[in-house]
């Protein structure tokens, strides 16, 4: 017999007719996801992180546990919005958790960076020049390339001896 995930396992409640028992599979199957989600962030597949905390956040909205490993996925995919959301969702929530605040805190320093970041890579520079400065410039005359002599034109006749 082939061996199968608890996943695997867990997707299929056909054969189960209480409904107690139904609802403890799922709710052993978010566990589990939310578990891979745990493990899949710290071998960073941050993708694979980010798709279990959606699939848990679809059917628990306001699971504390998929909210923050979602954002921390997030957050290493530089997504830096849909993290921000994610901590402020959980602060929506607790107010008093630190770790969303310290999340918020991440994404604001790395906006600043890269913002300070533009600055210096654009600073001096003029990228658009006033209107009467590119209408008053002079054109510049195109530049004669000299005829290469090994190429024949085929059209034009060949040289007189």
């Amino acid at each position: 017999m082939p061996k199968r995930s608890a996943l695997e396992l867990g997707a299929s409640d056909y054969d189960m007719e209480d409904d107690e028992q139904k609802e403890a599979l799922a709710s052993a199957v978010q566990a589990c996801k939310l578990n891979r989600a745990m493990c899949r962030l710290r071998r960073k597949d941050y993708a694979g992180a980010e798709t279990d905390c959606v699939d848990v956040l679809a059917k628990e909205p306001g699971s504390l546990k998929a909210l923050f490993r979602l954002a921390k996925a997030q957050l290493a995919l530089e997504k830096w919005d849909a993290a921000k959301g994610n901590f402020k969702k959980m602060l929506a929530q607790d107010e008093g958790n630190v770790e969303a605040r310290r999340g918020v805190a991440e994404i604001l320093r790395r906006e600043r960076a890269q913002r300070d970041k533009e600055k210096q890579l654009y600073a001096g520079k003029k990228l658009f020049g006033k209107p009467d400065e590119r209408s008053s410039a002079k054109p510049t005359a195109a530049l004669a390339v000299p005829a290469d002599p090994a190429v024949v034109d085929p059209d034009e006749p060949p040289p007189l001896p």
